[in-house]
């Protein structure tokens, strides 16, 4: 559409919007496409790879468009974008036609109201507002940042580095992430990576040092999309994963744009704006939430849990255990309770039993299987259902 008059803004404004209503539905098929497309053991590598396709993009576009401009002007930049575009458009129809695309089980009848009750989603989306916003920042004002700072030029190969880390730890990290069980301490050590490094390069802001420094930061930055679509694929299922991408990859986006105007202001004072992101000032992390349980069938309704990769029993197999365990309800009191009822006697108070929440010190008897010390309170955050 941009070709038909390149120098027509008209023309330009439209296929601009066009490619905005359609890349939502290509961006939030990343996770839908792997879930229904690759087995379980795969589904992992195939986000992954399909999360570090996105920079690829982005770095060939940084680094291919203004040759393209300056060897033939903006028709030749638009021509090889469709040439492009239409190469990766058969590709997928020939995969949709070869690959075996499993359906989805149960559709959702419920819309949306759903995401009010994942508070997971809503911290992955905090952590993604931080991370993909201060990777748009970095590339849109790095440049001006290190000229202000005595470094003109250097902003380019700069981002060039960061992305190509970036690349690389989005290809690799998602997998023994997952497998492991890391991934709540990836997106924490993501988040806390950023501030440390920004702080650090208001103080030394040479370009040797800041490669080093943007190189391992967009390993691990750019890293945490591909984990954090993965895990919320496990999380909410196959039939809600592409609804779940969309709110998580929307968080990033609003992200981006604020986070470019925010440090726009500081532009001319550039310390100020390597110091005025605000991820050192972020909390939005899953650390207090309770593991999501991937339920799969099993005689015994259990689950492994994602985060840690341990078995977790469903409600009726909980309750089953309490029952044979003697802390279900109707069973009969036991022995000590009934001595400690005798022992009270006339006139005397029967002891009260012992608060089973709260922080008391030492927990109580009954939670101490939490761990030896560990109060019943901080046994609620371990991961247990």
């Amino acid at each position: 559409m941009r070709l038909v008059d390149t120098s027509a803004y008209g023309w330009q404004l439209a296929g601009q919007l066009l490619a905005s209503v359609a890349q939502p539905l290509v961006l939030t098929a990343t996770t839908t496409l792997a879930a229904r497309c690759f087995p379980p053991g795969e589904r992992t590598v195939a986000i992954a790879v399909g999360s570090a396709a996105q920079f690829v993009g982005v770095l060939g576009g940084a680094l291919g468009g203004a040759p393209l401009v300056a060897a033939g002007g903006l028709p030749l930049l638009l021509g090889t974008h469709a040439v492009l575009a239409g190469v990766a458009a058969v590709a997928l129809l020939v995969m949709l036609r070869v690959a075996v695309v499993a359906p989805v089980a149960q559709r959702d009848a419920h819309g949306l109201r759903w995401l009010r009750h994942e508070p997971l989603l809503w911290r992955l989306s905090g952590l993604l507002f931080v991370g993909v916003g201060v990777f748009n920042a970095l590339a849109t004002w790095l440049d001006p940042v290190l000229a202000g700072l005595g470094h003109p030029g250097a902003g380019g190969p700069l981002i060039a580095v960061t992305t190509l880390a970036g690349v690389l730890g989005a290809a690799v990290l998602p997998g023994p992430v997952a497998a492991r069980g890391l991934r709540r301490r990836l997106l924490v050590a993501a988040t806390a990576a950023t501030g440390l490094v920004f702080a650090v390069l208001v103080v030394v802001h040479t370009p040797v040092a800041a490669g080093v420094l943007l190189a391992g930061l967009g390993f691990l930055l750019l890293a945490g999309l591909p984990v954090a679509l993965e895990w919320s694929e496990a999380h909410v299922g196959v039939a809600r994963s592409g609804t779940a991408t969309a709110v998580l990859l929307l968080a990033g986006n609003l992200g981006g744009v604020l986070l470019v105007l925010l440090v726009q202001p500081f532009v001319g004072s550039p310390r100020l704006a390597l110091g005025s992101s605000p991820s050192r000032r972020c909390r939005a992390s899953p650390s207090r939430s309770r593991c999501p349980a991937v339920r799969t069938p099993g005689p015994r309704g259990t689950g492994r849990c994602p985060r840690c990769g341990r078995a977790r029993r469903d409600a009726a197999a909980r309750a089953a255990r309490r029952a044979r365990s003697g802390r279900g309800p109707g069973r009969a009191p036991s022995p000590a309770a009934g001595r400690a009822s005798a022992g009270a006697g006339p006139g005397r108070p029967s002891a009260a039993p012992r608060a089973r929440s709260g922080c008391r010190g030492r927990a109580p008897r009954a939670s101490r299987r939490a761990g030896p010390g560990r109060c019943a309170a901080r046994r609620r955050t371990a991961c247990r259902p």
